[in-house]
């Protein structure tokens, strides 16, 4: 099962528990070839540079040329909003809720060295070979209507995944940074416009994480766009922001270890934009599980992740 099947089974509880890329081509001017030494260059035949003054490389054997992408919107003004430094999940900042669940029976939502720790361990029920239970522990931004944009600081130390050959419902762990940034002007829940970058266990290498961005309205999921795999304890920052210039959500992964060591998505949409968010906790970082039932054994799914740096962009709410 690839990434975006796999996704899309496990945000469905996540939404009910709660109650690409964009590419421009310019004109290039070539010029003379020289090399380039700087480390991680990709070699070119020569540069190219286009009506902007913007230097980019024509690969070999072919006419295409690679242009460096342009810095994300907004993203050198976003503002400090949590770097844990003062050893506690402050009230001013977060707001909480229940944790772990009927079926979660080991959780954490603490500041532990410096850094948000998220973590959960989830069963599935044994009285059944469907459906999936959820355990969760997340936190909420107050004030969220005054954030178009978030970024963190992120690393997935653990996952544990398990499953039932008698229950087709996929389950697994997931990251979650979660936006509803507008709604369709329907002044109900059914109008707000989910986006979101999920981490979760790849589907197609074992030990390894998949990071993906999606959108979500009204229970139907579209925008999957793929950011690549990221390794078990890599150290990474994602940006969840919404454009809304260019009527889109952006997601962005810059990693410390896994290449390409940034991928940036742009999910446009074609809906009304100008209402706020109908939900009050619309805006979150979560670490979820999605253990399927069997009747067989009882699974366990889990996740700790380590959250740092969060960083904003307000707006006039």
């Amino acid at each position: 099962m690839n990434s975006k099947s796999l996704a899309k089974k496990l945000i469905v509880p996540a939404l009910l528990a709660l109650a690409l890329s964009i590419t421009q081509s310019i004109p290039a001017q070539s010029q003379a070839s020289k090399e380039f030494q700087q480390p991680g260059a990709i070699q070119t035949r020569d540069i190219a540079i286009n009506t902007r003054g913007v230097i980019g490389g024509h690969f070999p054997d072919s006419n295409m040329v690679l242009w460096p992408r342009q810095t994300l919107p907004r993203e050198n003004t976003l503002s400090l909003f949590d770097d844990f430094s003062e050893g506690i999940i402050d009230p001013s900042k977060w707001s909480v809720q229940p944790m772990c669940g009927n079926t979660g029976y080991d959780c954490a939502r603490e500041v532990r060295n410096g850094r948000l720790r998220l973590a959960v361990q989830g069963y599935g029920n044994t009285n059944s070979d469907s459906g999936i239970s959820f355990a969760n522990s997340q936190v909420n931004f107050r004030n969220p209507n005054s954030i178009d944009a978030i970024q963190v600081g992120l690393n997935v130390k653990s996952f544990i995944t398990s499953g039932c050959p008698a229950n087709s419902d996929t389950g697994g762990p997931q990251l979650a940074i979660h936006g509803m940034f507008f709604n369709t002007g329907t002044g109900d829940a059914s109008g707000d416009v989910h986006g979101m970058l999920l981490v979760d266990p790849s589907s197609d290498t074992p030990g390894l994480l998949s990071v993906i961005g999606l959108m979500s309205l009204n229970g139907q999921f579209f925008n999957f766009v793929d950011l690549g795999p990221l390794q078990t304890g890599e150290a990474a920052r994602a940006t969840l922001l919404w454009d809304r210039p260019n009527h889109a959500i952006v997601v962005r992964i810059v990693k410390s270890i896994t290449t390409p060591s940034i991928v940036e998505q742009s999910m446009p949409y074609a809906v009304p934009d100008n209402q706020p968010p109908f939900a009050l906790n619309n805006k979150f970082i979560a670490v979820y599980t999605f253990a399927p039932n069997c009747t067989a054994q009882r699974n366990l799914m889990a996740m700790d992740a380590n959250i740092d740096n969060v960083r904003v962009n307000l707006v006039a709410p």
